[in-house]
């Protein structure tokens, strides 16, 4: 299954269905239990990702800066 071909509508009423299939033959305790470790997945996920991000647009900023750096040593003049 690729994420990217869902619509958003069709994610909501994907992420529905299974949301519906995985609580119906749960008990009350066992849905908090699965409430929460979903929960902390889409945080870790986050968490993740934010690293991820930040983490590439420090190597992209360390590039830019090298590419500046030769760009101002093919102008020197001798």
């Amino acid at each position: 299954m690729e994420v990217n071909s869902f619509s958003p509508e069709e994610l909501v009423i994907f992420v529905s269905a299974v949301s519906i299939a995985i609580a119906k033959d749960k008990s009350n305790e066992e849905l908090d239990v699965l409430s929460s470790v979903f929960s902390q997945i889409g945080d870790s996920l986050g968490t993740f990702l934010a690293q991820r991000e930040r983490i590439e647009a420090a190597n992209k900023n360390d590039n830019d800066d090298n590419d500046n750096d030769n760009d101002c040593t093919d102008n020197k003049v001798e």
